[in-house]
């Protein structure tokens, strides 16, 4: 996890998770699985805490970095860094009893890895 301040205040975090070491001692996989900004000036703070993930990536030498995320601003940044997207966005289901309009837009959604019901903890993860 890295977390990036401002005058002592929290305006985002990214959480990696590595996949348990491969016979070469690194890992063949990490994954960003959450990742939160304040909204304001987040461009900026989406790079950095971007910057960031790909830094401890490298330093742990993982073979790739993969991400599952819903949020058209961090998926632009990840575009201008090279990332490209392998599948279609992951299926999410919600449920309101009122102003169903506003769960159907996409938009109004930030979603991650951290949020799905898929297990970062399935086999080999353990």
């Amino acid at each position: 996890m890295r977390g990036l301040y401002e005058r002592d205040r929290l305006i985002g975090y990214v959480v990696l998770f590595f996949r348990k070491e491969g016979r070469s001692g690194f890992p063949p996989k990490a994954a960003i699985t959450d990742l939160c900004y304040d909204a304001q000036s987040s461009p900026q703070i989406v790079d950095e805490l971007l910057q960031a993930a790909l830094h401890l990536a490298l330093a742990r030498q993982a073979g790739s970095l993969v991400t599952d995320i819903l949020d058209p601003l961090v998926e632009s940044r990840l575009q201008r860094l090279g990332f490209w997207r392998m599948k279609a966005a992951p299926q999410f289901m919600a449920s309101a009893s009122e102003r169903q309009e506003l769960i159907y837009e996409q938009s109004n959604w930030f979603l991650t890895r951290a949020d799905s019901d898929v297990s970062i903890f399935e086999e080999p993860n353990m």
